[in-house]
């Protein structure tokens, strides 16, 4: 699978979702998208899922990876 990494990780708010549902838009099947944050996008979760995405979140201590790729890939 084809991964799209974005840094928000020193970016403020409301940049980071900006950024990631510009991704979002443009995500095909086969690839997914790999979002670094510092600390845990709740008010992004509920657009995800509006948009057909499904996520998953790893605490990785220092900051926090979201994984985000299309609902129907495996």
């Amino acid at each position: 699978m084809e991964t799209l990494t974005l840094d928000c990780r020193l970016l403020e708010p409301p940049e980071p979702m900006i950024k990631v549902l510009k991704a979002v838009s443009r995500l095909r099947r086969g690839q997914q998208i790999q979002m670094l944050h510092r600390m845990r996008p709740t008010p992004l979760f509920a657009k995800l899922i509006a948009r057909g995405m499904a996520y998953r979140v790893e605490e990785k201590g220092s900051h926090v990876e979201v994984w985000i790729w299309l609902k129907e890939d495996p």
